[in-house]
């Protein structure tokens, strides 16, 4: 262990309850696989919901006047995408496409982990814990 902040993949279910108490009180704890070198971060939710506040969502609103369509869509994710007759039906719409994508990308995150980069990655995987409350995937994607 390289630190008290440090911990094995099979010291992790030892100490679970200190790594916890720990990120609780603002300390980063780090969680190494060394058999594959990948590492994870435990932080708390005041620490992550700051982090979230400074990613920049923004949704891109076209107009198409020969087709009388608004397309409206994700600038950091923009496979989150709709299109309608009002800005209002387009971004109906584009709530939609995300909760079909979010079920794709849970089925297909292998490949998409190696697609999306580490900030697409941070949005996608916290939509992912909010898909049951459509308000707040709306109010995450500045949908609402």
């Amino acid at each position: 262990m390289e630190s008290s902040l440090v911990y094995g993949v099979s010291e992790t279910r030892t100490y679970i309850s200190r790594i916890m108490k720990d990120a609780t009180h603002g300390l980063i704890s780090k969680i190494r696989n060394k058999a594959t070198n990948e590492e994870v971060f435990m932080l708390n939710n005041k620490m992550f919901n700051e982090l979230l506040a400074l990613v920049d969502v923004k949704n891109i609103i076209e107009y198409d006047e020969n087709l009388k369509i608004y397309t409206v869509y994700n600038e950091m994710i923009p496979q989150f995408y709709g299109e309608g007759s009002t800005k209002k039906e387009a971004f109906d719409n584009i709530f939609d496409e995300v909760i079909e994508f979010m079920d794709d990308y849970r089925e297909n995150i292998d490949m998409y982990s190696s697609i999306f980069n580490g900030m697409q990655q941070f949005l996608l995987g916290y939509l992912l814990l909010k898909l049951d409350d459509k308000e707040k995937v709306k109010e995450i994607l500045r949908i609402a």
